[in-house]
């Protein structure tokens, strides 16, 4: 298309970021934007975030598509969750292992007294090979890690996004 040799040519010139204007947004969105249902995820602390003028320009374009086709519907949700730019990003890449790991080792700096798990089985009521310890000795370091790492806020994320889909789905 036309846009490739002008990106090229940016490219050559040594941009790296490429920021649309409000207006090329805009318009791509009224012109180009058809999908029936979309869910915009906001972040409260996200200073990067234009989902409110992405949810203005994607009512203009169902505005322009009803137009077209007045029997069309589209479902356009906004949903905004604590977090930032990152939070989608957070969590344990490596599954619940790692993830266990990252916390265990972290305790230490986030509260705990150290960073390693205390398992033991001599304390009183433990039967044998129990164990009755638990990471710093309390399962709310552990909590804290977790709170600390963003976790909370990355499974409201995903909560938000399964839910969308199941409604999809129905």
């Amino acid at each position: 298309s036309a846009q490739i040799p002008k990106l090229i040519d940016e490219v050559a010139d040594g941009a790296r970021d490429f920021v649309p204007t409000p207006d090329a947004m805009s318009s791509a969105a009224r012109r180009a934007y058809r999908c029936r249902r979309t869910l915009l995820l906001q972040f409260i602390d996200d200073t990067l975030d234009d989902s409110e003028f992405l949810e203005g320009y994607l009512k203009e374009a169902e505005s322009v598509m009803k137009m077209k086709r007045p029997m069309i519907t589209i479902d356009l949700k906004r949903k905004v969750l604590e977090g930032n730019h990152l939070t989608p990003l957070w969590g344990p890449v490596g599954g619940e292992e790692w993830g266990k790991a990252i916390e265990e080792a972290l305790g230490g700096f986030f509260g705990g007294s150290g960073g390693s798990a205390a398992a033991t089985t001599a304390d009183e009521g433990a039967t044998d090979g129990e164990e009755v310890g638990v990471m710093n000795g309390s399962s709310e370091s552990a909590k804290a890690v977790r709170q600390r790492l963003g976790y909370a806020e990355v499974e409201k994320v995903v909560e938000e996004l399964v839910c969308w889909l199941d409604e999809g789905s129905l």
